[in-house]
């Protein structure tokens, strides 16, 4: 059976970390309350992730790739808190939890609905 996710690689003082995704792991980011991945999604998708999740969803992915004492707090004073790379971080990771796209010709449910594309 082929890996349904593909690996997050995030580089942090200077050492490159890597998580593939898995249940475990999606039920670790999602521990904390109000950590749903599919609200979290949302929120990136308007633009309104809220900085101090971001550097919770960060920190949570580091510590289970096997990155010792990084924390929120860590995560938030090391990078200046606010900004691109916050926010491209944790994009990475959000997006990184949705399953890889299926080859073509490997589902063995085909698609029933079309949706049309507007003009």
């Amino acid at each position: 059976m082929a890996a349904i996710w593909d690996e997050i690689v995030l580089e942090w003082e200077g050492e490159e970390y890597t998580v593939r995704p898995s249940i475990n792991f999606l039920n670790h980011l999602e521990q904390e309350g109000g950590t749903s991945l599919s609200a979290m999604l949302v929120r990136l998708g308007k633009g309104d992730l809220p900085t101090g999740r971001a550097c919770q969803l960060i920190a949570r992915t580091l510590t289970y790739a096997g990155c010792k004492g990084v924390t929120p707090e860590t995560v938030f004073s090391e990078t200046g808190g606010i900004g691109a790379d916050i926010i491209m971080a944790a994009q990475t990771i959000l997006l990184g939890c949705m399953p890889a796209p299926q080859e073509s010709g490997t589902s063995k449910k085909k698609a029933t609905r079309k949706t049309a594309k507007k003009k």
